[in-house]
């Protein structure tokens, strides 16, 4: 979508973004739920802020994503190009390009990583892309995309799988790739996916 200022913003699946019909204060705010990727029209006279259920983020004319479901035990914030202040708690964190701001949600502490951007902005690209993930983080990408419900049986506390596959393909598909992996099975029922580890009979 394009915000009246000239900003391009794409939301992720299960996602909404709430912003004005036009920008009349001395900032540009727009409210974010889930996960967007923004490309931000430059203007340093009115200062473009993202605000989260968690976090503030300050935009200096930019690209960035922003992930914050309410379902995902972190939230992140991964610059792309340009400048951001990301802002939780009375603290404020700078970051340069290629850089994350990774706020774990049960600590409430904050700390700066170099994901894999690619990685990040998979999605944006039609595409689901894991770099050792965990099989919850996985599976919750996965239920948000299909709308589907995820039910685990067994211990699945070890289960990191890695790979790059298509959103467009068929959620058999996905899972028929993920299952090539040998260490995980899934099993539909209605629209509920099981997910059990190899070794549960």
């Amino acid at each position: 979508m394009v915000l009246p200022d000239g900003t391009h913003a794409r939301l992720n699946s299960a996602s909404s973004l709430r912003y004005p019909a036009s920008f009349s204060g001395p900032r540009r705010e727009v409210t974010l739920d889930g996960q967007g990727y923004f490309d931000v029209a430059p203007n340093k006279d009115h200062p473009f802020v993202v605000h989260t259920s968690r976090t503030d983020i300050d935009v200096l004319g930019t690209s960035f994503d922003v992930m914050a479901y309410g379902d995902e035990p972190e939230t992140n914030t991964t610059l792309i190009a340009g400048a951001v202040i990301v802002n939780h708690a009375g603290k404020k964190q700078r970051l340069s390009p290629g850089e994350q701001a990774h706020l774990d949600l049960a600590s409430e502490s904050m700390t700066v990583r170099k994901p894999d951007v690619e990685e990040v902005i998979a999605w944006v690209n039609g595409k689901f892309q894991f770099g050792r993930s965990d099989i919850r983080s996985i599976m919750r990408q996965i239920s948000r995309w299909y709308d589907v419900e995820v039910e685990y049986r067994g211990d699945l506390s070890d289960l990191r799988l890695s790979g790059v596959l298509s959103r467009k393909d068929d959620v058999s598909v996905l899972l028929d790739a993920l299952q090539e992996t040998g260490d995980v099975r899934f099993r539909m029922e209605n629209n509920k996916i099981i997910v059990t580890p190899v070794t549960t009979k």
